[in-house]
């Protein structure tokens, strides 16, 4: 901390520890913990989605979190200004998110931007980073966003990964627990969104089945379908990754569940309306009667949301939101590459399934 004219300046670490609220939010009511779980959580998905792990185990004991990956491990390379790359994505602020050579950063919280991990490292009251690579097994540990010692080699090792254990700030974060179910929840949803990656919570494999349309029958629950087969529609359109999975029940509510590169938006946007664009455009192109040409898109949308449960992914690099909550996705290239996947994917399997085709326009007095 200095003072400059009179002002207080405090360095990134002490900014974090005087402010947590601005960076992870809650210090009280738990979301400010759960937000440092995603982070660290966020920083082994990269791996995965960088194509360099396939594992993620995260163990919650007590006011101890700890999260390890097996993919390449957190440079320890020493930096021109003498620290190693680990030392610097642990206590340096806006280090970068690929300061430490993993695939561009996706934060899978969804309450507070991406901090990265170095605010995490700042409101742990103790922190242990094991990293494995080239053959060597390092250890450094830090507390309260600085080093207590320097980076030691604990000896060879055939594998590699990292593992960040730290326990939570009890001067900060006062009386926070991990919320078991909750964790269980959203690590179920990434295990959901990235099924060829192992995600274990206490031990415990949480499936990931087919990927979304195992995530779509389980919103579906014990409603009987329409027809037995969940509709997936998957593409890329003009550098977006669009994956959808849809069903629609007998009778029931409907179930809409959007994502935007792993994480939940809960208020829709962009995304959700090319959804809704492309299934217009697919039903118009199989209703050979002519029933929708009267029918407006808010009646088209309330009479096909019944029974419906579905689920949509759409990746990209740079997406944009309506504030700095994520909730709501805005960029206008995710709305036209959904509606494109959905429209040529959709058209044909209501060709294919005379029976749903019927079902569906018949609400419309088809």
């Amino acid at each position: 901390m200095a003072e400059v004219g009179g002002i207080e300046v405090l360095d990134g670490i002490e900014a974090v520890r005087r402010r947590p609220g601005m960076y992870v939010g809650g210090v009280d009511d738990g979301s400010g913990l759960h937000h440092m779980l995603w982070e660290v959580v966020a920083n082994a998905l990269d791996q995965h989605l960088g194509g360099h792990a396939r594992r993620r185990d995260v163990v919650v004991q007590g006011d101890e979190a700890r999260v390890s990956d097996d993919g390449r491990g957190i440079p320890v390379h020493q930096r021109p200004d003498g620290r190693t790359y680990l030392e610097t994505v642990l206590t340096e602020l806006h280090a970068g998110a690929t300061a430490d050579e993993h695939f561009p950063h996706v934060h899978i919280a969804i309450d507070r931007h991406g901090i990265g991990l170095a605010p995490v490292c700042a409101l742990s009251e103790s922190l242990r980073a094991d990293v494995k690579r080239d053959g060597i097994h390092y250890r450094q540990e830090f507390a309260r966003g600085r080093p207590t010692g320097p980076l030691t080699e604990l000896g060879t090792c055939n594998d590699s990964g990292t593992t960040i254990q730290f326990v939570p700030d009890s001067d900060i974060l006062i009386g926070c627990r991990c919320d078991e179910a909750l964790v269980t929840e959203r690590l179920q949803e990434v295990a959901f969104l990235n099924p060829d990656l192992t995600v274990t919570f206490q031990g415990t494999t949480l499936a990931g089945g087919d990927g979304l349309g195992t995530y779509c029958e389980t919103l579906l629950g014990t409603r009987p379908p329409i027809v037995e087969d969940v509709l997936r529609l998957r593409g890329r359109h003009k550098k977006v990754d669009v994956d959808v999975a849809l069903a629609w029940a007998q009778e029931g509510n409907g179930k809409v569940r959007s994502y935007v590169s792993q994480g939940l938006t809960p208020d829709g946007g962009s995304h959700e309306r090319g959804f809704w664009e492309g299934m217009r455009r697919a039903f118009k192109e199989v209703d050979a009667g002519g029933v929708l040409n009267e029918v407006s898109t808010r009646a088209f949308r309330s009479e096909l949301s019944q029974g419906l449960s579905v689920v949509i992914h759409a990746g990209l690099y740079h997406p944009e939101f309506d504030s700095p909550t994520k909730s709501q996705l805005r960029s206008p290239e995710a709305r036209s590459a959904v509606a494109h996947v959905v429209h040529g994917g959709l058209a044909v399997y209501l060709m294919q399934y005379h029976r749903l085709r019927e079902s569906l326009l018949s609400r419309f007095g088809g």
